[in-house]
C-alpha cells in the first residue's frame, strides 16, 4: 500500500482508506462514521449581559456589564459639546 500525505482539509477513512473532506461526518465511499470532537457547552463562559439593564438594583456582585459609549447622562458645555458622565467599557459589578 502506498502511503500518501494528506493535504490541508482532508482526512482518511480508517475503514476503507478513502480521502474525505475534513468536515464530513461519514465516509463518502463506505458511509463509515468519523469520530467528531465534542462541542464545549456554555462557551464562552464569561459573557456580558445582552439584556438592557432597566434598574441597576437588579445587578448582583460578579455580574458583567458593557457600557456603550454615547449613552447615559451628559451635560452640555457653553460651546455645545456633550460631556458624558459614564465611562465606556466592560465592567464587573463589585458590590450588590
Amino acid at each position: 500500500m502506498i502511503e500518501t500525505k494528506l493535504k490541508r482539509g482532508q482526512k482518511l477513512c480508517s475503514n476503507c482508506n478513502t480521502i474525505n473532506g475534513v468536515r464530513s461526518f461519514n465516509c463518502k465511499n463506505c458511509d463509515h462514521p468519523f469520530s467528531m470532537k465534542k462541542k464545549r457547552v456554555g462557551f464562552p463562559v464569561n459573557r456580558f449581559r445582552k439584556k438592557l439593564v432597566e434598574d441597576f438594583t437588579t445587578l448582583n456582585k460578579g455580574d458583567k456589564i458593557k457600557v456603550i459609549g454615547r449613552s447615559g447622562p451628559y451635560y452640555t458645555d457653553s460651546d455645545g459639546n456633550k460631556h458624558y458622565l459614564a465611562n465606556r467599557g466592560k465592567f464587573i459589578v463589585d458590590r450588590s
